[in-house]
């Protein structure tokens, strides 16, 4: 059934109901689903996301970088949690700022380990150069660059040409930087 349900036949199916049963649905909605309540307070309190943004901070950090010198970042978890945040905010500057969090955890975990997966590598390259590409889309670049160029400057004594690939993403998308 979930298959057969578009954003077009929702709405004329919303646009059947009352206002009263509108409300009613979406407060049943708030109370059910937590990423619900979460895109209503971003929405209601617009433009300070800090605290929601704080919290998938905490959480992406708590994935990428393990308390144990034995235990492996959470990819898949800290992706997921990005992909939560993108869904619900309202600000592309915060998605950004997150999106960096990871890349800078990634970085932080390869210098208390040591080399590690080329999976992992590559995936601090790919969410890197999505960063990039949406701070150039939203003309963030001077918000920044800065803290840009310093995942690079990190980077040195790691595996794969690993610096060497951010660097040249770097360049690439801040040419005039």
């Amino acid at each position: 059934m979930a298959k057969d349900l578009s954003a077009a036949r929702l709405r004329k199916l919303l646009a059947t109901a009352t206002k009263e049963q509108l409300i009613e649905e979406i407060a049943v909605l708030f109370t059910k689903f937590d990423i619900v309540q979460k895109h209503f307070l971003l929405k209601l309190q617009p433009p300070d996301d800090s605290s929601v943004l704080d919290e998938y901070k905490a959480r992406v950090t708590k994935a990428m970088l393990p308390k144990s010198t034995h235990g492996e970042p959470k990819v898949q978890v800290a992706r997921q949690l990005i992909s939560e945040y993108r869904k619900i905010s309202v600000s592309e500057s915060s998605l950004i700022d997150l999106m960096l969090v990871y890349v800078e955890c990634g970085v932080e975990f390869l210098h208390n380990l040591g080399d590690y997966k080329e999976s992992f590598y590559d995936s601090l390259q790919s969410m890197f150069e999505a960063t990039l590409k949406l701070i150039q889309k939203n003309n963030l670049e001077l918000d920044f660059v800065d803290r840009c160029q310093q995942v690079v400057v990190k980077c040195n004594n790691t595996g794969y040409g690993f610096e060497d690939e951010m660097a040249f993403l770097l360049k690439e998308y801040f040419k005039s930087q």
